[in-house]
């Protein structure tokens, strides 16, 4: 792993939260914050590609 990395354990809850957050900070983007949007979009698919293997694997 490069220094720029970091690795994380998260589970289904954390992984839900975060997605919500994503979601809700982007719906209500106003450009002014110095969060990077481009950033939040490409997370966002990510995170909803992690909730649909926790739901593969509860199947």
């Amino acid at each position: 792993m490069s220094e720029n990395q970091l690795q994380l354990d998260l589970d289904e809850i954390a992984i839900r939260a975060l997605y919500t957050a994503v979601e809700f900070t982007l719906e209500k983007w106003t450009g002014q914050e110095k969060i990077d949007q481009s950033s939040l979009m490409e997370l966002k698919p990510f995170l909803r590609k992690c909730l649909l293997e926790f739901e593969f694997m509860r199947d």
